[in-house]
């Protein structure tokens, strides 16, 4: 059976030229379930969001995030993975360019 496809980007630049200033995820199909974390190098949570169209954009408690490279976890479960439901999890890492 297909299972639900994620593109995840490796890179962003949040710097206010309108080519991407924001880190998003794009599923192939429909998600029943969402869930991204993003962290710093010591592992502390500068992004959470359960909402697929909720981009981040660089910034953690109201001030940018320094260029370094951030880990993520995703984990969801997508229309494609009927009739299991499975839960996908997805792994890896980003960076950040200003």
């Amino acid at each position: 059976f297909e299972c639900t496809e994620l593109w995840v980007p490796n890179a962003f630049t949040p710097n206010n030229d309108q080519t991407n200033d924001f880190f998003e995820v794009k599923a192939s199909i429909y998600l029943f379930d969402y869930h991204i974390w993003i962290f710093n190098r010591w592992g502390e949570v500068v992004f959470e969001s359960t909402d697929i169209n909720q981009a981040w954009d660089g910034t953690y408690k109201d001030g940018p995030c320094p260029n370094a490279v951030y880990n993520y976890v995703i984990e969801y479960t997508g229309m494609a993975d009927y009739p299991i439901y499975r839960s996908q999890r997805r792994v890896g890492s980003l960076i950040l360019i200003r």
